[in-house]
């Protein structure tokens, strides 16, 4: 469960600097959100409620941040 926790606030700090940057997340965020989404894919168990329960709803979060940072096209600065 540690691990878990670790990859719940790697995917809440790469939420805040998302939103720090008013929604233009740079590649570090990208990667960030990716990495920690495959990490808590990791720990979803077909048949194993009582895990994912608790994993689900950082899942689905993982997956909007990742949608999200990878859909934004970055502004033209000129």
């Amino acid at each position: 469960m540690r691990d878990l926790a670790d990859l719940r606030d790697r995917l809440d700090a790469a939420a805040a600097a998302y939103l720090a940057r008013l929604g233009e997340p740079d590649g570090d965020v990208r990667a960030s959100a990716a990495e920690a989404a495959r990490g808590i894919e990791e720990f979803v168990r077909p048949g194993y409620a009582p895990l994912n329960v608790y994993v689900l709803p950082w899942r689905r979060f993982a997956a909007l941040l990742g949608y999200a940072a990878g859909a934004v096209q970055p502004r033209d600065e000129t």
